[in-house]
């Protein structure tokens, strides 16, 4: 198995990802070009058990439906950054900032419900808006006051050891860009 996540000038044939996106896995004859799709495809197959991703239905479709919604999170970000880093854009619009910080406001209500994004424990929704969240903070610092929940769940999630292996030092590197090219 090979994952690939190349630089914007090398995605890879377009025969394997016609997308041109990353994260980009290769397994054997099967290629995935979606973080989600290769989150759930990985547990499915190498997952010791099913809290990260249920086998019940209903509490499978809640940690989908965040999944999805982390979707919806990414482009708002990629709407702010996109132009930031390739086109020189440093200010986002006001409804662009309005629009990201209402993220919290969903956030903020799912943790009101359940100790985690999609249940009581730890699934992949955490693990893949805990990456999300991770930048979108360098655009809008999650408020503490505003958004208590958000906040010790962001605590929490991110001394997890597969943060800090794994997401930490990206965010970190990803941070230090945004604040040079956009004037939040």
């Amino acid at each position: 198995m090979l994952v690939t996540v190349p630089s914007r000038s090398a995605f890879g044939p377009i025969s394997k990802n016609p997308l041109h996106t990353v994260p980009m896995l290769e397994d054997n004859d099967l290629t995935i070009h979606d973080s989600h799709v290769i989150l759930t495809y990985l547990t499915e197959k190498y997952g010791k058990d099913d809290s990260l991703y249920p086998k019940d239905i209903k509490k499978r479709a809640m940690v989908d439906q965040k999944l999805f919604l982390d979707t919806l999170i990414f482009y708002r970000i990629r709407a702010i950054t996109t132009p930031a880093f390739f086109e020189g854009v440093r200010k986002p619009t006001e409804k662009q900032l309005k629009d990201l910080e209402e993220v919290y406001v969903f956030l903020e209500a799912f943790l009101s419900k359940t100790k985690f994004i999609a249940d009581n424990n730890m699934t992949l929704a955490d693990i893949s808006i805990l990456a999300t969240v991770s930048a979108m903070r360098y655009i809008i610092p999650i408020d503490g006051t505003k958004y208590p929940k958000v906040q010790s769940w962001f605590n929490y999630m991110k001394n997890q050891s597969f943060y800090k292996k794994c997401t930490e030092p990206a965010s970190i590197e990803l941070g230090k860009l945004v604040k040079s090219r956009l004037d939040v």
